[in-house]
């Protein structure tokens, strides 16, 4: 009986360690939207293109990290905009705490699991003014 319930326990931490991984996956969809539409995106991870949307609204799948990418957007006739997308904590961390334990906290926080990204994101572009020298 003892060792029944053991390798129960044991296969327990098995299936619920890096829950989060399993779950949510170790990449996220995000949509990006500019307004006005038809601009591009470009989504980098330390200096490195990740990936592009050619002509905005589109989606592209991101690796999770706790460093967020960085998302450059240009379109003709307005001002590139770049911003760091935000990477916030996934609450399904704290459960897996406590069903995966540590192994299953340190393997989604390798994978990049612990955190998310917002699912759509929207850039509002601005006009480019004209240049006087």
């Amino acid at each position: 009986m003892k060792r029944t319930l053991f390798a129960a326990a044991v296969a327990l931490l098995a299936i619920g360690s890096g829950c989060s991984t399993l779950v949510t996956g170790t990449s996220q969809k995000v949509n990006f939207v500019t307004e006005p539409a038809g601009g591009a995106c470009e989504i980098y991870h330390n200096g490195v293109l990740l990936t592009r949307i050619d002509e905005t609204p589109g989606h592209v799948r991101i690796p999770r990290s706790k460093y967020g990418p960085t998302v450059r957007c240009s379109q003709a006739g307005y001002e590139d905009k770049e911003f760091i997308l935000p990477a916030n904590f996934a609450a399904m961390t704290l459960g897996n705490a406590v069903i995966g334990g540590v192994v299953g906290v340190a393997i989604d926080s390798a994978s990049g699991a612990t955190h998310n990204y917002p699912t759509q994101v929207t850039v509002k572009m601005q006009r480019q003014t004209a240049q006087t020298y």
